[in-house]
């Protein structure tokens, strides 16, 4: 279990950005079992050595810490849907991420060979890391203890690994202040570094209700020929459609 720190500004200018430490992350590494016990018995031993090492070293590589702010809508009007921005009375940014010790590894057990296969578990091991966050971080906002008041969570915008732009990644950069608080930055990209960090946007109002969706899947989406599924099962936890699965 490792704690992850949150960096948190409620957007008033009467309330200066605090630390939350502490909230713990338990990693659920049950899904990555579930698939290779459906492969059968012979594959079940590959993944017990891996969540021994998952154990003893890796979760070890995970520094987690989010940032979770309050924004105006119309600062993001333009690179976001607009039932979205029109929906929300509150709008909390949130982004996330295990830094890049866990990434490093990845880089350095990949290039050694025949280390390819482990490599690429810790790489899925990460992605299911970061969607635990997410759901615990959804959880802190909408808590009795709500940091916005008496606000409910009634939607989300979370694009996952699709619908991202420039304009977008770059707004999500400034407005979470992800370079200072996170060491997160685009370098003129539409993907953050280090790589495992994606960021959320959340919808506050006084009625509940339910959420725009899901992460968006990857774009094209490669179904059954893809490695990550292949590993561990589609790392994003998407119901895929039929026909990209059998494609």
């Amino acid at each position: 279990m490792r704690p992850m720190t949150i960096h948190f500004s409620s957007g008033r200018s009467d309330d200066p950005p605090r630390e939350f430490p502490g909230l713990p992350l338990a990693v659920d590494l049950s899904p990555l079992e579930r698939h290779y016990q459906a492969l059968g018995k012979r594959h079940v031993p590959k993944v017990e050595a891996f969540r021994r090492f998952w154990a003893q070293e890796g979760e070890g590589l995970l520094a987690p810490r989010a940032s979770v702010a309050g924004i105006a809508p119309e600062e993001v009007a333009d690179v976001l849907p607009r039932e979205v921005t029109g929906s929300a009375g509150t709008l909390v940014l949130m982004v996330w991420t295990l830094g890049d010790g866990l990434e490093r590894e990845c880089e350095r057990v990949m290039s050694r060979q025949g280390n390819a296969m482990w490599g690429l578990l810790l790489d899925v091991a990460g992605s299911i890391a970061l969607y635990d966050m997410h759901r615990l971080l959804r959880e802190w906002v909408g808590s009795p203890d709500r940091p916005f008041g008496e606000n409910h969570v009634v939607g989300e915008f979370y694009p996952g690994s699709g619908n991202t732009s420039r304009p977008l990644v770059e707004s999500v950069e400034r407005l979470g202040r992800t370079a200072a608080t996170l060491g997160a930055e685009t370098r003129g990209s539409v993907m953050f570094h280090p790589r495992k960090t994606q960021y959320s946007f959340l919808c506050l109002g006084k009625e509940g209700g339910a959420f725009f969706g899901g992460p968006s899947p990857c774009s094209p989406c490669a179904g059954r020929r893809c490695l990550y599924y292949q590993l561990g099962g589609c790392h994003l936890g998407l119901r895929m459609d039929s026909r990209e699965v059998e494609s």
